[in-house]
């Protein structure tokens, strides 16, 4: 009845749980569906009971690390030159350490564009958004996850996530929001 280590996500590639440290990092990722049983071992958290609209169909991604570990899935993508938007809409279930590092964006091998979030409040649904333009034709990949601090399954945040979106942002959308 617990999700213990990275699991596999289909259509995503499941980066592990790496330990970056000798204190025995670990921690979870996997696929929940909302209301159920399965727990993301650690803190023993399910997932919401609802998803962001309320309803209590579907699945989320969860995923949770401590001890500096990092938990991460990417999904490879080629995007021509142009400004995007990514939006994540995720859940904390427990935890308000500040993460290390926030994974959340887009990697390139010139650039990384992470989300600013550090802190997750827990108990409600919020957005992280990532914004980033690209010169040229880029592979690179969507990426989900944190890097966590030094903490265990008390403080570190255990994140369910839903509706990973890319977004191309338009020279007349541009233009506008530069109005």
């Amino acid at each position: 009845n617990a999700v213990y280590g990275a699991q596999e996500v289909t259509g995503w590639t499941d980066n592990g749980i790496k330990n970056n440290s000798s204190s025995g990092a670990g921690g979870a990722g996997g696929i929940f569906a909302y209301g159920t049983a399965p727990q993301l071992k650690g803190n023993s958290k399910g997932a919401p009971a609802a998803n962001p609209a309320g309803e209590s169909i579907g699945k989320a991604l969860g995923i949770f690390a401590v001890w500096q570990g990092t938990i991460q899935y990417t999904q490879e993508v080629t995007l021509p030159a142009g400004s995007y938007t990514l939006t994540f809409t995720y859940y904390n279930q427990s935890g308000t350490t500040n993460v290390n590092t926030n994974l959340f964006g887009f990697e390139t091998n010139e650039k990384n564009y992470y989300g600013s979030t550090k802190s997750f409040a827990t108990g409600a649904w919020k957005t992280e958004t990532v914004s980033f333009e690209l010169e040229a034709e880029t592979t690179g990949k969507i990426s989900v996850g944190y890097k966590s601090p030094n903490n265990g399954s008390g403080s570190c945040p255990m994140l369910f996530v839903d509706n990973v979106k890319l977004e191309a942002i338009t020279k007349v959308d541009k233009a506008k929001a530069d109005l």
